[in-house]
């Protein structure tokens, strides 16, 4: 069976940026926050 590798999409990586560079809204933090978990699901 082939396997993609998954890739983070562009609203992922631009929160993760803003993250590490700001502080967040709890809206946005909350909202960055659901995205990872979603892709983490996603790679296991």
């Amino acid at each position: 069976m082939i396997y993609k590798h998954r890739r983070k999409s562009l609203e992922l990586l631009a929160l993760e940026y803003l993250d590490k560079r700001m502080s967040l809204t709890d809206k946005s933090k909350l909202h960055y926050l659901n995205l990872l978990k979603g892709y983490e699901g996603k790679n296991y």
